[in-house]
């Protein structure tokens, strides 16, 4: 009996002292790359291993980041849309190879294959043929006003900010290409089949049951004072690019004369979501757990186990893969395959499930192992010295930092 006590004495303090020396990695990384703040969460499929926030959330009011902070997560809200949509596949409402068009109301193509239907598995995988397009933006600053364009007018032939640059010269389903617009299709793919808002159908049937706050409209936060103000240092200054003042007032005239299924946009499906690192976690470990939270199936395996394989693997011309980064695709899932080397997170698995994320000044990333069943969440809310790629992995610098001292703490 003695020496089984030894031995969980002994196992409580290795995993004592790995936090330890992980937190102090994180703080070298931290002055190494000169990061305002954020928080590296590891988990495994059953709870949180460690959480260590660092740095401010907010550097006006001098607000430390904590584990009850929000952050808007860039690209890793294209997993959760690509979650949200699944759930309605799973129930039957569509199917990933209809004609989108069918759905929508109108007709979508790439102007060069105008017999080949665009369906919803290829907008997961990246591999639709639509991209952000020259006007792209503009569309998106069209939001600025007190209606919401309709998205017809960006994917529909004659819209007013159509363009035929939405398009690859490839054939729908034959060539990857990482764009937005995929992502705000899904999203308003799924106001059209459910007939509610995108942001009310997550949170009742995604975040609800996995007891998530978390939401793609900061209105709905019941704190949006706690969410990170995102930075980038601009001529030696920080300066503040987003959610550095919530001001709802200005949409609620948006959302209040809203029709769902008009444009998803609104709602940012391919990168708004507000959440907390903590509450990511579980959106992670919902997939290393097929489906399942705490007894209950949220989602079916066979679906993320579709979510999962392989629908695009970069064959050397097929796709642009992001310098060795984006080797290989699921729906609405960054597959690290560990037969490249670039695309590295955790160094001893050879498979790995996740997204990362970009946006205003903030890098984050979510990485699972579905073998070990643990994972990392990494969230930095702006970095001094900007990023840069290193000579060994296709992430950057800070992230490869991040993941590596992560390893060490978990393998």
């Amino acid at each position: 009996m003695k020496r089984i006590y030894s031995f969980i004495i002994l196992c409580f303090l290795s995993s004592c002292a790995h936090q330890q020396q992980l937190e102090q990695d994180i703080l070298q990384i931290q002055e190494k790359y000169e990061l305002m703040g954020g928080i590296v969460v590891t988990f495994d499929d059953r709870e949180i291993l460690s959480q260590i926030p660092f740095g401010v959330a907010d550097l006006k009011q001098n607000i430390p980041v904590t584990d009850q902070t929000f952050f808007r997560v860039a690209s890793i809200s294209k997993t959760i849309t690509a979650m949200a949509f699944m759930l309605l596949v799973d129930d039957e409402k569509v199917s990933l190879d209809d004609d989108i068009s069918e759905i929508l109301g109108y007709t979508v193509r790439q102007p060069d294959f105008p017999q080949q239907p665009i369906t919803p598995r290829m907008l997961l995988s990246h591999t639709s043929s639509l991209v952000d397009g020259k006007h792209y933006d503009d569309f998106l600053s069209a939001l600025a006003k007190d209606t919401v364009p309709p998205l017809a007018s960006l994917i529909q032939e004659g819209g007013r900010f159509y363009s035929q640059s939405n398009f690859i010269q490839h054939a729908p389903g034959s060539f990857f290409s990482y764009s937005n617009i995929n992502y705000v299709i899904l999203g308003t793919l799924v106001e059209k089949i459910s007939q509610q808002r995108f942001d009310i159908f997550c949170e009742e049937n995604l975040f609800k049951p996995l007891s998530i706050e978390g939401s793609f409209s900061v209105e709905n936060l019941s704190d949006s004072a706690s969410v990170a103000v995102l930075y980038r240092k601009i001529n030696g200054n920080w300066k503040a690019q987003a959610d550095s003042a919530m001001i709802p007032i200005q949409r609620m005239p948006l959302l209040t004369n809203y029709i769902p299924g008009t444009n998803a946009v609104l709602f940012s499906p391919q990168g708004g979501l507000r959440i907390t690192a903590t509450d990511l976690s579980k959106i992670w470990q919902l997939i290393l757990n097929e489906g399942q939270h705490k007894g209950k199936q949220i989602i079916s395996p066979s679906v993320i186990k579709q979510m999962t394989q392989a629908s695009y693997e970069y064959d050397g011309t097929n796709g642009d893969h992001a310098q060795g980064l984006f080797n290989s695709w699921g729906l609405g899932i960054h597959r690290i395959i560990g037969n490249k080397g670039l695309d590295k997170v955790f160094e001893q698995s050879e498979l790995v499930y996740g997204h990362p994320g970009e946006a205003y000044g903030l890098v984050s990333g979510a990485y699972i192992d579905p073998d070990k069943k643990y994972g990392v969440i990494f969230i930095t809310n702006g970095s001094g010295k900007g990023y840069q790629n290193g000579e060994r992995s296709a992430f950057y610098e800070v992230e490869a930092a991040i993941y590596q001292a992560v390893s060490r703490s978990l393998e």
